[in-house]
């Protein structure tokens, strides 16, 4: 029986991958184009500011429902299910509007809104469902494979998008089409991530009516609490990034001047970075605890905006977004897996529920921040704000939390040199391995 329940897991979790690669592929193609797709619709700086704030702000607010959806379904794979479901109607409906004409700049933002909140109010129930899923021990390395092969689909769905625009993207009617392509191929690939989650198993789940506490009860605790300083500091992080992220696409596109070619570039050497670096960082995260990388990818994180300001060179911001990535890879890795590190099971719905919807204050407060600050102080000056909140926010609350598993002990400096070491290697052998199998096609 035990082995029998345990295949079933090992073939649930491939299918969760699969289910990653293609949901992966819809956040190439639509999330990272609704910037540019608002840009195209004529969007001012303020409407610019609300795209990048209010969807994320009200999806957080949203799942603070999400405990009420656990217990109407009794099943949190059917929460999943019917948010997917929703988030294609969505995507249907928004394509519609498009093209008969009725799409205005605000609509469009409701409708991104309404997208995001039916995606974001399932991950407490997915968190919930992959904790019970993969082993304490792996998950590291499980994340870290998952996320990198969605990062690689999520670069090929950029890359198809940005493709997709330069091929099309020459009079207004031609761009209009290059976007209805773009989202009816987003549309296509949620449907085929949903029909690998209803293959999923569902290990036995027995919902609360009720959270196991209040969020004023866990506000009231937070500062006394691991978990809670983990939630702040990520809260703080996200108010001090939000000041400067809703900015870069119109700062590339509209400053700096780039098309859609060179906006496509930089998008995707960032994404690649980012998802290419996770595996090693997932590595680090299981020998040396996720609290070290947390720390460590949050201290070289504020430098990301700064970095923007010193030229428009297309190679100079290539490598600013490579850097970028990575910082991110380890920096994303280790939220995730600390919620799971500092959290039992029949809490961590409620915990990543609060954290979430924490979340999203954040960066509604500081897209808001951003908003008002850039018409006054320009872009570059509001880059440098946001590079010194978030140096602010990690020195005040990485101090504060501790790790929650027994790991091995290792310097910041020495840490820094193993990750980069371990991807120059892997960089060379994939290299080696490349050249080896061209000289072999040659040889025959």
């Amino acid at each position: 029986m035990v082995k029998a329940q345990d295949k079933r897991i090992e073939q649930t979790l491939k299918y969760s991958i699969l289910d990653g690669v293609f949901f992966a592929l819809k956040t190439g193609l639509a999330d990272s184009f609704f910037s540019v797709f608002a840009i195209f619709l004529r969007a001012t700086e303020l409407e610019l500011g609300m795209l990048g704030s209010l969807p994320l702000a009200a999806s957080s607010a949203f799942q603070l429902l999400s405990h009420k959806l656990l217990h109407l379904f009794g099943s949190r794979k059917r929460v999943i299910l019917v948010g997917g479901f929703m988030q294609v109607a969505v995507l249907l409906l928004l394509i519609l509007l498009f093209l008969f004409g009725k799409l205005s700049v605000l609509l469009m933002i409701l409708f991104v809104v309404l997208y995001l909140v039916f995606e974001r109010v399932t991950v407490p129930a997915w968190n919930s469902l992959m904790g019970d899923l993969v082993p304490e021990a792996t998950r590291g390395a499980y994340f870290g494979k998952r996320t990198k092969l969605a990062g690689i689909a999520s670069f090929f769905g950029l890359m198809l998008g940005g493709t997709i625009l330069g091929l099309f993207g020459r009079t207004y009617e031609r761009k209009a089409l290059a976007f209805v392509v773009i989202f009816t191929l987003a549309t296509f690939f949620r449907w085929l991530s949903l029909l690998y989650i209803r293959r999923m198993y569902e290990p036995e789940f027995k919902p609360k009516p009720k959270p196991c506490f209040t969020l004023t009860q866990f506000l009231r605790r937070a500062k006394h609490t691991n978990f809670g300083n983990f939630v702040m500091y990520i809260m703080a992080m996200n108010f001090a990034v939000y000041i400067a992220a809703p900015f870069f696409s119109p700062y590339l596109l509209k400053q700096i001047g780039f098309g859609y070619v060179e906006f496509t570039i930089l998008t995707g050497v960032s994404v690649m970075a980012k998802y290419l670096s996770m595996p090693i960082w997932g590595h680090a995260s299981d020998k040396y605890g996720t609290r070290r990388v947390l720390a460590l990818s949050g201290f070289l994180m504020p430098l990301v905006p700064l970095l923007y300001t010193f030229s428009p060179n297309l190679f100079y911001l290539m490598m600013v977004e490579v850097y970028g990535g990575f910082v991110w890879g380890g920096f994303e890795l280790a939220t995730f897996n600390y919620i799971f590190d500092s959290t039992s099971s029949e809490k961590r719905a409620t915990c990543v529920m609060y954290h979430n919807f924490l979340n999203g204050v954040g960066i509604l407060l500081g897209s808001l921040v951003g908003s008002l600050l850039v018409p006054r102080m320009g872009y570059h000056l509001v880059f440098a704000v946001s590079c010194g909140v978030r140096f602010l926010a990690t020195s005040v609350f990485i101090p504060r939390i501790k790790e929650r598993r027994r790991v091995e002990h290792i310097p910041y400096n020495k840490l820094f040199m193993e990750i980069l070491t371990i991807g120059i290697t892997r960089g060379i052998m994939y290299r080696v391995v490349a050249l080896r199998k061209l000289l072999k096609k040659r040889g025959r």
